[in-house]
Formats: C-alpha cells, structure tokens, sequence
C-alpha cells in the first residue's frame, strides 16, 4: 500500500513536472516570439492605445495625435473619399487598439503631431495596409523615407488590380491637390451608390460627381 501512494506520488510529480516544463517552454516561446513587432525589437518601440480615429491617416493614441508616415488619404471634405478612407483606418485600429511606434528621422510634423509608422500587434504596419487596401497614397516627405521603395511596391499592386478607391476616380484629385486648392470642388449632381470589397471589408460608397 505504501508502495502504491509512493509511486502515485512520484506519478503525480512527474504530471505536475511535465505540465510546469509546458508551460515555461510555452511562455519562452511566448516571450521570443513578441520580443519583435515585424522586424522591429518591442524594447525599442513606445506604444499607446487608440483614442479616436480623426481621418485616413492621423488618429489620437494616448492622448497624443499621430500622423502616419509616408501615406496621403483622402480629407474629410473630399465628398465620400474621406469618409470611406477614415472607416478603413477604424476597420484596423478600433478604440483601444494597442499600437507600437516606430518613427523615422523626424518624428514630429509643423502640426505638433507625432510622425510614425504604426504597428499592431499581428506585425502589420497599419500604414502599408493602408495602401494595400487602396485608400491612401505614398506620400514622400524627406528625410522620413524608410519603407518608401515598399511602399511604392503596395501602392503598384493596389493599382494594378483596382482596389478600394483605385476603382473609381477618388485620386483623380490627389489629397495634396485638394488641399492645395488645385481641384474643382464636389457638388451633388448625380448620385449613385458603388461597393468594392478588400479582403473581406466591405465599403459603400455614396459617389456625387464633378461639375
């Protein structure tokens, strides 16, 4: 009998042994794989959560506002554009989205806003997705260039296969054009109510064309 408890002992030891190595080769595993954000070290990048989205390339994130570089998306007065470039940026980062910063060589615009490409935690640069889903353009203003060349990569394929906004005329008036006063302005001639679909978002679009 005693015999029997002893070796229940030791059975339950090695159970109870096997299920702390588990769990410390998993937290080991855990820790070396969030140890990096894409290629990025997390000791070497700040984060925050998200506050509020304020358009397709600038949100608040710990009370703090940020622009995210190397994209232009459409303003908020260029008729539906912006709307459907704002949802897309609150389709990825949603209030309370934890995000990491990386920022380049200047980190902060003429605006006070910080200058970043925003990770999140699955390792995608919010920014890039942004111009995979077709609703920004790459917007280069130096010394910030780092991921220009992939950029510019996305931003082609976007194009070629007509995705999100690349599927209408939205870019016809590039953002920069627009605030630069270079374009006709939007009146409610005709409207008619368009959809496209990027990996499963779906947007609708409610389209008043140019006089």
């Amino acid at each position: 009998m005693l015999e029997f408890v002893t070796s229940g002992t030791l059975l339950s030891r090695r159970v109870r042994i096997s299920a702390w190595t588990l769990i410390l080769l998993s937290t080991v595993f855990r820790t070396a794989v969030s140890q990096e954000i894409g290629h990025v070290p997390i000791s070497s990048l700040d984060f925050c959560s998200v506050d509020s989205v304020t358009d397709g390339d600038t949100l608040r994130c710990g009370g703090v506002p940020i622009r995210l570089l190397l994209i232009d998306a459409p303003e908020m007065d260029q008729g539906q554009w912006g709307e459907v470039a704002k949802d897309a940026l609150q389709s990825l980062v949603a209030v309370g989205t934890r995000l990491y910063l990386e920022y380049d060589l200047e980190r902060k615009d003429r605006y006070g806003r910080k200058l970043a490409y925003l990770y999140l935690e699955d390792g995608r640069i919010v920014n890039k997705e942004l111009l995979r889903m077709g609703v920004a353009l790459v917007s280069v203003y130096p010394p910030n260039v780092k991921y220009v060349d992939q950029f510019r990569e996305v931003q082609e394929e976007a194009v070629r296969r007509e995705v999100g906004l690349w599927k209408f005329d939205a870019f016809s008036c590039t953002p920069a054009d627009h605030r630069a006063g270079k374009c006709p302005s939007f009146h409610s001639v005709s409207e008619e109510v368009l959809s496209s679909s990027v990996d499963g978002w779906i947007f609708h679009i409610v389209w008043h064309g140019l006089l």
